[in-house]
């Protein structure tokens, strides 16, 4: 039936679909970290961007998972979707997605489905940048972004990070000179490489712990609550506005 066949291929047009979205934006005099809540994991999206970090107007980082199905050659604002959760200065991004039926599995094939997730991390837009085992760091006058991937990540070109494999795990912490868990941005870096990172990989998604060094212990899987030190954070439903106005 017609309902049948829909609930096969949802992950692909419900993705496509206009639904409420949980948007959350953290900001500092330094940096700001938005994104969508735990929006439609999984899916297939034509046009969004469901989270960046901004140091300033050119230094901005975001991932994502480019799709066979997405128009034309928006590879960094289109694809399958993960499961982005935040906190303040931090954000921990699960991508991965359900089979879909052999046929469509066929027809994305024959388009040319990527394997793979990767960063825009705009080395040019940053006065220094490192990368150090998964992570990379840039500094951007007095504020700092440091971005993990599960799986080994190499540069493409002056932008673009590349991570083999449709699934995958990004962590992404923003730091500057006035927060208290950091000195410099040497700090910033010798502390986030310091800090440890539990990744078990599920049947979908993964069971996340990171111990932050401004945040303390977070913990998250592809279902479920986010946990930062056995807080549980709220994901949403939103007000539409959080304001006095």
């Amino acid at each position: 039936s017609l309902n049948d066949f829909s609930a096969i291929i949802k992950d692909i047009t419900q993705g496509v679909s206009l639904e409420t979205a949980n948007t959350y934006t953290y900001k500092t005099p330094y940096y700001q970290l938005s994104g969508v809540q735990d929006h439609q994991k999984g899916m297939n999206g034509l046009q969004e961007l469901i989270w960046q970090a901004c140091l300033d107007a050119n230094a901005t980082v975001f991932t994502s998972s480019p799709s066979a199905l997405s128009a034309g050659d928006q590879k960094f604002t289109s694809g399958w979707k993960p499961r982005a959760t935040l906190h303040e200065n931090i954000g921990i991004f699960q991508y991965d997605r359900r089979a879909q039926s052999l046929i469509l599995e066929l027809v994305q094939e024959f388009l040319g489905e990527k394997s793979y997730t990767h960063a825009y991390f705009p080395r040019w837009a940053f006065n220094e940048w490192n990368k150090s085992n998964n992570w990379v760091f840039g500094r951007r006058n007095n504020s700092f972004v440091a971005l993990y991937s599960k799986n080994p990540t190499e540069w493409k070109n002056n932008y673009e990070l590349r991570a083999e494999g449709k699934k995958n795990a990004w962590i992404v912490e923003l730091g500057s000179v006035s927060d208290a868990a950091f000195d410099s941005y040497e700090d910033f870096i010798a502390k986030i490489l310091n800090a440890k990172i539990e990744i078990s990989e599920k049947s979908l998604g993964y069971e996340i712990i990171y111990n932050s060094p401004s945040q303390g212990k977070v913990r998250v899987s592809w279902d479920g609550e986010m946990n930062v030190e056995n807080q549980i954070i709220d994901l949403g439903s939103y007000e539409r506005f959080e304001s006095p106005y």
